[in-house]
């Protein structure tokens, strides 16, 4: 406060003091920003390792692996091409001209659903498992061959070519749950070369309405019975039905309309509606289409947790090298059961680790309908003990809800482990608490794995784990935050010029240096400019939108997304970490997010607080430790937050929380004051 009667001059003086002392404030930050890069660069080099300085971990058989994918990616991309059944050879490996990623096995045709079913019973897989289809609500368990999804889904394509005169490039919508037909429309509609779209059963009909219209689609498949709950049971076929005629859309947009009848009760009786069940009962079956190797085979419309959604493409090369990669990273194996979740269809953790990546190695994965903490959090434990999973995989906020309704382990030490191998969280950003917990409660000989990467790419780009069989050891596997390129995948750290960043410790973008692997999207459907605009910023480089650095052995780090950084005070926080802190220091927290829009100079908390705790004695003395622990993290830089309470966190159908939502309830709540 400035006293009456102070001159000019000296308020003056006092200002120029203020804007030194601003100044060397931010100076001091930049400095301890740069200790905090070296500190990380230093641990890295030391941390679980038993090396000097500056050493190597040397790996000669994972070097060479990985040297001979980057360095020469048309040959070493030929010499695997054998995982598939070309119908006729591509004449080309790669031509970087063919749409805004280029186009892999350039001449080839192929056909996705054929090196899932026929590819697989000509080597004797025909009585093997292809899915177990399990239902929590009905308690219902069944099991599918390989020569049982051929003989269904190929009178299903029968029906959709002659009888509804689908054709190669029409698109076809699911909205469906995780029951078995989705898994044989999946195959049928591969078949025949008409382009699969999953929406998850969590959006409501007016988004349904707009895809339909933006994708043009001609075929719609939907079900009577959506549990939503174990009290409560919706008919979908009849509030779409009801939707479409009160919108005239029937007239507006021509298109087939099928049901999947899960109530033996059910009418048909609704106008346009054809039953699946005839198609199942045809009597004839269709033969494959071979299409070309850039020809879609899915498309997936991207989480929008940070941004608007777009529509990935991904062509029928990618499901075989997903499963290439399955085998290659994970080390599966035939007999070996995948399970992840919650995998909504339309995800893409339901492409690359179950359906038909799974089936093109002539694996077994579990297609589970329920719910993973309410009425019982131990499902997911239950499942992985009653079917001998021996890979499994949950999105990290789902691990962290069943974490906070057993701290203790005292549940999960009820289940026997003794098939799993490999248990793995991804879908967001790593989380220490949950590692330590599992590390504590689990087997330890049970790998703990994080892995990384985008519905773009299509599979995990950096890993914190591998074949073991293959390569041996490269990893530091009880340290899960150290990635390492997957073969395949040239990864590179750019700086803000777009020049690589060699030294270890930089912090800078995450990209892929071009070509990407046949396993990744194509193009954006229909939208070859967005490709270019989105993730070509930097020429010869594939942005994937996050922030890492690597150290001296070439692991990657990753800080988090380029979206949830916030700028502050001229500087740049990396949200993911703070909130990160914010879990492992403030032990009421179940749930914590950092939000800052642009327009407005405060940085928001949404808190989500443990529901078994006893009320907070003190709401005061917690919103004072919460500042702390940020004010610490951010050394100094974040000294206020606006605090938000919330009973849960909006989330879309992967369970990935959604930023952009927070983000908007932000700017109504500043908008309202």
């Amino acid at each position: 406060m400035i006293k009456s009667g102070t001159t000019p001059s000296t308020i003056n003086s006092f200002q120029n003091k203020l804007r030194i002392l601003d100044e060397e404030k931010r100076l001091l930050a930049m400095k301890l920003d740069l200790c905090e890069n070296i500190l990380c660069f230093l641990l890295s080099c030391t941390m679980d390792h038993q090396f000097k300085l500056g050493d190597k971990i040397k790996n000669p058989v994972y070097d060479k692996y990985y040297n001979d994918s980057i360095e020469n990616p048309y040959a070493f991309f030929d010499k695997i091409s054998n995982i598939i059944h070309w119908e006729k050879p591509y004449t080309k490996i790669y031509d970087p001209i063919l749409g805004p990623l280029g186009q892999w096995y350039v001449g080839g045709k192929l056909n996705a659903a054929y090196n899932c079913l026929e590819k697989q019973i000509s080597q004797g897989l025909g009585d093997h498992i292809a899915f177990y289809y399990y239902c929590q609500y009905e308690e219902k368990t069944v099991g599918y061959t390989y020569q049982q999804c051929y003989d269904i889904s190929s009178r299903i394509s029968y029906y959709l070519k002659n009888n509804l005169q689908l054709q190669e490039n029409d698109v076809a919508i699911q909205y469906l749950p995780k029951i078995p037909e989705s898994i044989f429309l999946q195959l049928a509609l591969a078949r025949i070369g008409v382009i699969n779209h999953f929406i998850s059963i969590t959006y409501p009909k007016e988004e349904v309405h707009r895809r339909i219209i933006q994708l043009n689609a001609k075929c719609f498949f939907t079900t009577d019975v959506v549990y939503k709950s174990f009290d409560e049971i919706v008919n979908y076929q009849k509030i779409m039905d009801d939707f479409f005629k009160d919108n005239d859309i029937d007239s507006i947009h021509q298109f087939h309309k099928v049901l999947v009848p899960r109530c033996s009760s059910s009418s048909l009786q609704l106008e346009k509606w054809v039953n699946i069940n005839e198609m199942i009962s045809c009597e004839s079956t269709q033969e494959p289409l071979f299409v070309d190797s850039s020809h879609p085979l899915y498309i997936l419309n991207t989480s929008g947790s940070t941004g608007v959604p777009k529509y990935i493409q991904n062509s029928h090369l990618s499901p075989s090298f997903s499963g290439f990669y399955q085998e290659l990273v994970k080390g599966c194996k035939k007999d070996d059961v995948i399970l992840a979740v919650p995998s909504s269809l339309g995800w893409i953790g339901h492409e690359i680790f179950l359906s038909l990546s799974c089936m093109s190695r002539g694996g077994t994965f579990i297609q589970f309908e329920g719910n993973l903490l309410a009425p019982d959090p131990t499902i997911f434990w239950k499942i992985i003990q009653d079917f001998k999973v021996t890979l499994a995989q949950c999105v990290t906020t789902v691990l962290y809800s069943i974490q906070c309704q057993d701290p203790d382990g005292t549940e999960v030490a009820k289940f026997d482990f003794s098939s799993l191998k490999t248990l793995i969280f991804g879908g967001e950003t790593y989380n220490d608490n949950i590692f330590k917990w599992l590390s504590k409660y689990i087997p330890q000989n049970i790998n703990i794995a994080d892995i990384y990467g985008q519905t773009e790419t299509a599979y995990t780009n950096i890993s914190n784990i591998l074949n073991n069989e293959l390569f041996g050891s490269p990893f530091v596997n009880n340290y899960p935050t150290h990635y390492r390129a997957i073969p395949g995948f040239n990864m590179k750290i750019i700086d803000d010029e777009g020049k690589e960043i060699n030294e270890p410790g930089v912090t800078g973008r995450l990209m892929i240096k071009l070509p990407l692997p046949p396993v990744s999207m194509n193009t954006i459907y229909q939208d070859d400019e967005a490709v270019k605009t989105k993730y070509l910023s930097v020429p010869g480089y594939f942005d994937s939108g996050d922030i890492a650095y690597k150290d001296c052995n070439e692991f990657f780090y990753v800080r988090g997304r380029s979206d949830s950084e916030i700028k502050h005070k001229n500087h740049r926080i990396l949200t993911t970490e703070v909130e990160n802190a914010l879990l492992c220091q403030v032990s009421e927290l179940s749930e914590v997010i950092l939000i800052k829009p642009d327009d407005y100079s405060q940085i928001s908390a949404f808190i989500v607080l443990k529901k078994q705790n006893s009320p907070i004695q003190s709401r005061q003395e917690f919103e004072k430790k919460i500042i702390e622990v940020v004010k610490e993290t951010t050394f100094g830089l974040v000294d206020q937050l606006n605090l938000i309470y919330l009973d849960e966190l909006p989330r879309g159908a992967t369970s990935k929380v959604n930023r952009l939502k927070l983000k908007q309830m932000v700017n109504e709540i500043q908008s309202s004051d």
